[in-house]
């Protein structure tokens, strides 16, 4: 979930994180996050989205490019790895993250930011 050597400190908060979920949570939501698929359903999706992304992430950039297309009206914004590089981008750079989802809120009619 991390582009090259994570901050020791990040890793090991992620780590007690997930030991704190319990497994009669996580696995099933594991399982159906692996297995399902959720494609029909993007396009339903009827509330603002705002789908996120990062370069450098194990989850390549063109799946949230992709996801982005599926949902109508979708806003797209994919760090670039000198922002964030991993799959927490909101670990990685609270500041950049917050100010993206800010934007977002502040943007979209019936959202409070």
């Amino acid at each position: 979930m991390f582009s090259g050597e994570p901050d020791p400190e990040m890793l090991a908060f992620v780590a007690e994180q997930i030991t704190l979920t319990p497994a009669h949570a996580g696995v099933p939501l594991l399982f159906d996050h692996c297995a399902q698929d959720w494609r029909d359903v993007l396009p339903r999706i009827d509330v603002p989205t705002l789908v996120i992304g990062c370069e450098g992430s194990h989850v390549h950039p063109d799946s949230q490019r992709f996801i982005a297309k599926q949902i109508p009206d979708a806003r797209l914004h994919v760090f670039t790895s000198d922002v964030a590089s991993s799959h927490f981008p909101f670990l990685e750079n609270p500041a950049a993250f917050n100010a993206v989802v800010e934007k977002f809120l502040a943007e979209e009619p019936g959202t409070r930011a």
